[in-house]
């Protein structure tokens, strides 16, 4: 249960984290999702031979932490993809690119000749 309420927070934590930088929220929230799972998949699969192994039935549980570890560095990795996203709300919102304001500059220098 508890897993669950973190992936819904972690899942809205990265919208709004993507949204502030005008990218599609939808995407990264998706990203962040999908790396917990594949990441706890992972931890999974890399314990369960072991586990198979070693013949003890009750060391099945003992799988599941290893693969909230690799889902946490899953989830670490898509937080900081999504951090570290360039910011393009400033330019749709009228703010000039790089490139406009060389071709501005320009401008105000022919004006000036």
């Amino acid at each position: 249960m508890l897993e669950i309420l973190f992936i819904q927070w972690f899942g809205k934590k990265l919208t709004t984290m993507a949204e502030a930088k005008g990218q599609p929220a939808k995407k990264y929230r998706l990203m962040g999702i999908l790396s917990w799972f594949g990441g706890e998949l992972l931890g999974i699969l890399i314990c369960l031979p072991l586990v198979i192994a070693s013949g003890d039935s009750d060391m099945i549980y003992i799988a599941y932490l290893p693969a909230l570890v690799f889902a946490g560095i899953g989830a670490g990795i898509a937080y900081n993809i999504t951090k570290r996203l360039p910011d393009i709300s400033g330019q749709a919102a009228g703010v000039p690119s790089p490139i406009q304001g060389d071709a501005e500059a320009q401008v105000r220098e022919q004006a000036r000749s």
